[in-house]
């Protein structure tokens, strides 16, 4: 289909973030196949289940993720992540609801 992109590697959500809602990250990741970079740091709206859906999708391909500053988001979130077999860079700094064991 026209809407999709399979050339689009990185989304970048750094700028709206406090615009930004799971069913907007769901839309454009529905739209791109091939993500390796997802930038949602400040997406404050952003929950588990987005993530979790996110790394499912995008399971394969992503190594580099930053949900800093995602106040929503729980150790449910690093668990979806875990999914990312080829995740090399997970930034999660100043997740309140995410703690320190979480992260291995």
């Amino acid at each position: 289909t026209p809407l999709l992109n399979h050339s689009i590697t990185k989304i970048d959500f750094i700028d709206v973030g406090t615009k930004v809602t799971d069913q907007i990250v769901l839309s454009v990741a529905s739209r791109h196949t091939e993500v390796e970079t997802l930038c949602l740091e400040h997406c404050e709206k952003i929950s588990d289940d987005a993530i979790c859906d996110l790394a499912e999708h995008y399971g394969k391909e992503l190594s580099y993720v930053n949900v800093g500053y995602c106040p929503l988001l729980t150790d449910k979130a690093v668990q979806g992540l875990e999914r990312c077999r080829n995740l090399k860079t997970l930034i999660i700094h100043g997740c309140p609801n995410v703690p320190p064991q979480a992260i291995r």
